[in-house]
């Protein structure tokens, strides 16, 4: 459902994610080697990213088989994208909030 349904690999296409998923469903099935393996071998961002993407379509499926309503992959992906750049714009004020308590404790 996160990898092999056609509407999911449009997803993953649309997002621009589908060079780090490719390879490794192609290596195992298992959506829980796949996604532990990007978040070992991928920085914070892409990692992040493809959990977000792949909470996006457990939703949609959960969405599906509940209400009986079912999103498209372009508005799956532009909801991944729109999470993703609101995670990134959080992560950014963090950091920021972090460098200026140091800089703080410094002086």
């Amino acid at each position: 459902m996160l990898f092999g349904c056609s509407e999911s690999r449009q997803v993953w296409i649309e997002i621009g994610m589908s060079n780090v998923i490719e390879p490794r469903v192609q290596q195992s099935h298992d959506v829980k080697i796949v996604l532990l393996d990007i978040c070992k071998s991928k920085n914070v961002d892409v990692a992040g990213s493809a959990i977000v993407i792949a909470w996006c379509l457990w939703y949609n499926h959960n969405n599906w088989v509940w209400n009986i309503l079912k999103d498209t992959p372009t508005s799956i992906a532009t909801r991944a994208a729109q999470l993703i750049a609101e995670w990134r714009a959080v992560n950014s004020l963090q950091q920021q909030s972090r460098q200026f308590l140091i800089v703080a404790e410094q002086q």
